[in-house]
């Protein structure tokens, strides 16, 4: 978690996967915040899309 923090905050896949970090770590209420910048990111490849559908399935009550 700690490399992920200190990871670029403007890249979608550090975001992501600093997300999961935290949530494996039992912190979900900084993971759900992630998860919803990563949701709420515009994508503009299938790499990136497919990350924002993962995280959108994580966000509560969001659709896709």
């Amino acid at each position: 978690v700690r490399e992920f923090a200190q990871g670029n905050s403007d890249h979608i896949y550090m975001n992501y996967w600093h997300a999961v970090a935290l949530e494996a770590l039992g912190k979900q209420v900084e993971a759900q915040q992630l998860y919803q910048k990563v949701a709420s990111f515009y994508f503009n490849n299938v790499g990136v899309g497919l990350v924002r559908k993962q995280a959108l399935a994580k966000v509560k009550g969001a659709t896709a």
